[in-house]
């Protein structure tokens, strides 16, 4: 996609492992989209942020601290059935604009 608008030469795409080369990370923005765990994910009526890599840096709360510090931008990828009260407790403090896309 990158190459057909034209932005190849202004996009640096990284995959790796976060949590391995974090420290030595700096970024206009970070993309980040979290797995869910399937289609297995839509049998549960509210989907937890807390259930997301909790063996890693303190779960999604963790990971989301370290991305903070990497960038100041940050586009985050939930699922329709997040649960909208730990998305407020995430980005609590933190200036934001809030773009939803359903």
């Amino acid at each position: 996609m990158a190459e057909i608008y034209g932005v190849a030469d202004k996009i640096e795409f990284i995959v790796s492992d976060l949590f391995l080369i974090y420290p030595k990370l700096k970024f206009d923005i970070v993309f980040m989209s979290p797995p869910c765990g399937g289609p297995e994910y839509s049998i549960n009526k509210s989907y937890s942020i807390e259930s997301m890599c909790p063996d890693n840096f303190g779960g999604s709360f963790g990971i989301f601290n370290i991305v903070k510090a990497i960038a100041p931008n940050i586009a985050f990828h939930m699922l329709k059935t997040t649960n909208i009260f730990e998305v407020k407790y995430l980005i609590y403090g933190v200036k934001y604009k809030l773009n939803l896309i359903l």
